[in-house]
């Protein structure tokens, strides 16, 4: 029987560009740039369904043609879109990086309707208890996210928080089964920084950081490290987490851990 994983968090259209070099007078002439549908919730509903798993996607556009392309794109890909959201007077997510010369990326974010307050009372209702896993993104309503956590929490379903860098301090508290943190190559210094007593965290905590996965015991003590293939995205390791996990998996065993990436 196929299983059920439910996402909520950011859909966005990324725009990516390199620097040419090249300046006409106060501005930086950059190559012809690369737009792409995207987002951490669009991302790992997209693997969920490459690797069997039905979806419940929940998520906010806005009403404008990007939100109508990343509909689409969902909908092309069999996944219902059902439960997302389209934000009258709100622009869909955008987040742009731009590489220097010297290869550093400068990243911009405009949450635009991830953020809104919609109401998703049917589909986690009637339908977060029948999933086999949860997986909640950073870049939705800090209501909506603390809600899904609660039922998931409340109804014993395996979930997962995955966000970018260190906490907020609005996050402390959240009912957190396993923990994700996404450090870019840029933020990877600020794991020196990292209180894991921030969270709530109860069975484990993921660290992703220059090509390396880290795992943490919910007090901080380290299962287990290993370095990642570049073929391993963030948004894939999570789907494959969370579609492998199972309660028989302990995270300070080498092995059971290992499995967790098997293709």
């Amino acid at each position: 029987m196929e299983k059920l994983i439910f996402i909520v968090g950011q859909l966005n259209v990324e725009i990516h560009s390199e620097e040419t070099g090249i300046q006409n007078g106060c501005k930086k002439i950059v190559k012809e740039p690369e737009i792409t549908l995207g987002g951490r919730a669009y991302r790992q509903a997209i693997f969920s369904k490459d690797q069997g798993m039905n979806v419940i996607l929940l998520g906010s556009i806005g009403d404008d043609y990007y939100g109508k392309l990343i509909r689409e794109s969902l909908e092309k890909a069999g996944i219902s879109t059902s439960y997302i959201k389209d934000i009258d007077n709100k622009s869909t997510g955008l987040s742009v990086g731009i590489r220097s010369q010297s290869r550093q990326i400068t990243r911009y974010f405009s949450p635009g309707a991830n953020l809104s307050d919609s109401e998703f009372k049917m589909p986690i209702d009637y339908y977060l208890h029948l999933c086999d896993a949860v997986i909640v993104n950073k870049w939705c309503s800090f209501n909506l996210r603390r809600q899904i956590l609660q039922a998931a929490h409340i109804n014993s379903i395996p979930s997962i928080y995955v966000r970018s860098g260190l906490p907020d301090e609005e996050e402390q508290g959240l009912p957190i089964e396993y923990l994700f943190l996404d450090f870019s190559e840029e933020e990877s210094n600020a794991i020196a920084t990292l209180n894991i007593k921030n969270y709530s965290v109860q069975k484990g905590i993921f660290i992703r950081s220059k090509s390396q996965i880290i795992v943490l015991a919910p007090t901080g003590e380290e299962y287990y490290r290993a370095d990642l293939s570049s073929a391993f995205s963030t948004d894939l390791i999570v789907t494959q987490i969370m579609v492998k996990l199972d309660p028989k998996t302990k995270l300070n065993d080498t092995n059971s851990f290992t499995r967790l990436f098997a293709c």
